[in-house]
């Protein structure tokens, strides 16, 4: 496996999220496909991807490893702070990478998802209509604004609170792509692929 590097300059701001294609992926081959984008600001408030990484499952060895392949080619990296999608395990990740920062959630990609996963379990007419699945579903996105040593703890007294039987399947996705290590078997093994970082540097890890 290889990750280009394609800055030299001081990083302050780092944020990450995850492009699930795993629809599409199954579709043709026996395997989920998390694509991890990696931006970063050097504090001017311009944005730009520094690592793309293939990512087999979200587990928290995966998301170490990844960290510690970008810190490899990116040594004097000491972001100030980051930012990513709700999910656990890289929020957890990149503090005991990079040491202390300033981490918060975003909610924005979790709502979108949410809605996507309604329509695919084909909820989403009954999530409109039915007060009861509207709320109850809604109540996974709350998470998101839950302190991080929180979070497990709360995720389970929200679990207990959704009683219908139609959102089980959206709680056990909710459990297995979003809470992490948390109550499930893992998916797949910690490799993990970087795909591209732009030119000109290139070292074989």
């Amino acid at each position: 496996m290889s990750l280009t590097v394609n800055c030299r300059v001081p990083l302050k701001y780092v944020s990450g999220y995850v492009i699930d294609m795993s629809e599409i992926c199954l579709k043709y081959v026996s395997t989920i496909c998390l694509v991890y984008v990696v931006l970063a600001d050097r504090g001017d408030g311009f944005h730009f991807p520094i690592a793309d990484a293939l990512l087999p499952n979200k587990k928290r060895a995966t998301y170490d490893k990844m960290w510690a392949m970008i810190k490899q080619q990116y040594p004097n990296l000491k972001p100030q702070s980051f930012s990513c999608d709700f999910e656990i395990n890289p929020y957890k990740s990149i503090p005991a990478t990079f040491g202390l920062l300033i981490a918060d959630f975003r909610s924005f990609h979790l709502s979108q998802n949410h809605i996507k996963r309604l329509k695919i379990l084909k909820l989403f007419k009954l999530y409109k209509r039915n007060v009861d699945i509207y709320h109850q579903s809604r109540l996974l996105l709350a998470l998101a604004y839950v302190p991080v040593a929180q979070v497990h703890g709360f995720a389970d007294i929200v679990l207990t609170m959704i009683t219908l039987p139609e959102l089980q399947p959206l709680m056990q996705w909710f459990d297995s792509i979003y809470v992490g290590d948390h109550n499930h078997q893992p998916q797949g093994t910690a490799t993990v692929e970087c795909l591209r970082a732009g030119p000109p540097r290139s070292t074989a890890l």
